[in-house]
């Protein structure tokens, strides 16, 4: 089950990876093309909308402790497949900076780390998360780096507009595995309905709002008998205080 989260957090990963700068460099040329605009002006408005984008990616934990992380999972997958489609068809200066603002704030910024904080709930603190983590990192970045650049560089080519068709197309593919991403990724163990629950003396409080296997937080802890004694010793002696 633990592999499962961590193949699913990579196919998130792979999700997000259209707004890289791997991906969007292998079209630039066609969109500076298209658009007609400079390459300046191209990586300032990519810069811009990182920017923009910013505010959504902080305030990503403050919507988890209000929305169940499998919604928002879900929302940000497939909008962000929706403006990936929509890319493909964005005039203007305008468009193509809100376009890529949102993506960066749907993929990166908020369906990646939710994805990512959800694993870490399968693996205990230490080398076993540690290697998780880098295993899907570097699923990730094979796909992000090298895998869809190269078939983005395929399909888009050199002629005018075919970095239209080849967004749309991949719009349209990565939309099934964002769902997939949302529907099972908690399904297998830790799911948002687990509800709290007291282990060993302790009260314990779900982490970004919705429970997991692993991340709990501990409230209070009671203390055995004899500690009282042995940290108030006057109460022992029966001075000060009631016996």
């Amino acid at each position: 089950a633990a592999l499962t989260a961590a193949a699913l957090t990579a196919a998130a990963a792979a999700v997000a990876s259209p707004v890289s700068p791997f991906c969007t460099g292998v079209v630039i040329d066609g969109v500076l093309a298209d658009l007609k605009i400079s390459r300046p002006l191209a990586s300032a408005l990519y810069a811009a909308s990182l920017f923009l984008a910013a505010p959504g990616i902080l305030l990503q934990m403050q919507t988890l402790r209000r929305v169940p992380r499998r919604l928002l999972m879900l929302a940000a997958g497939v909008l962000f497949c929706v403006c990936t489609v929509v890319l493909s068809a964005a005039q203007g200066q305008a468009a193509l900076l809100l376009l890529w603002a949102s993506m960066q704030a749907l993929g990166p910024g908020v369906l990646l780390p939710a994805a990512t904080s959800a694993l870490s709930s399968w693996w205990p603190a230490g080398p076993p998360r540690a290697r998780a983590l880098l295993c899907v990192e570097v699923c990730a970045a094979i796909f992000s780096v090298a895998l869809l650049p190269a078939l983005l560089t395929a399909a888009a080519g050199h002629g005018a507009g075919r970095w239209r068709q080849a967004y749309a197309t991949i719009g349209i593919t990565l939309c099934f595995p964002a769902i997939l991403v949302a529907a099972f990724l908690f399904d297998a163990g830790a799911a948002d309905r687990e509800a709290p629950h007291d282990t060993a003396g302790e009260q314990v409080e779900p982490v970004f709002g919705s429970p997991t296997l692993l991340s709990a937080v501990p409230l209070t802890r009671t203390l055995p008998p004899h500690s009282t004694h042995a940290t108030h010793p006057r109460l022992s002696s029966g001075q000060g205080g009631e016996p």
